[in-house]
């Protein structure tokens, strides 16, 4: 539908369908991660059930976290420093790559 002003208005039907699809891929994509997080908080044996709710299903713990941080602190420091490192660098490489990139394409005479 073209409003007076000539500007095109979607129907109803449509924001909806595309405000439904956002909100499925929302979930799809947020579903592993919120996975993990409810998981560092189940003991050991209970990672492999599929318990979701908290206290109503399972008894949280912080064995998970004193494990890594604790007991093996040094080691998980030392990856965390690894990745961080590695990403730092990686990034500023894209950067001044794409930015070498964009610098000759917006130089560049191109034929019509």
């Amino acid at each position: 539908m073209v409003t007076a002003h000539g500007i095109e208005r979607r129907k109803p039907l449509g924001v909806t369908i595309i405000l439904i699809l956002l909100i499925f891929f929302t979930i799809w994509t947020l579903f592993p991660v919120i996975w993990a997080v409810i998981t560092s908080f189940k003991e050991p044996g209970d990672s492999y059930k599929a318990t979701f709710i908290p206290y109503k299903q399972f008894k949280p713990t912080l064995y998970a976290w004193q494990d890594a941080f604790v007991f093996t602190g040094d080691r998980t420091l030392r990856s965390l420093r690894n990745s961080i490192i590695i990403s730092t660098l990686s990034s500023a490489v894209v950067l001044i790559l794409g930015a070498l990139a964009g610098y000759s394409l917006a130089r560049y005479q191109f034929k019509k």
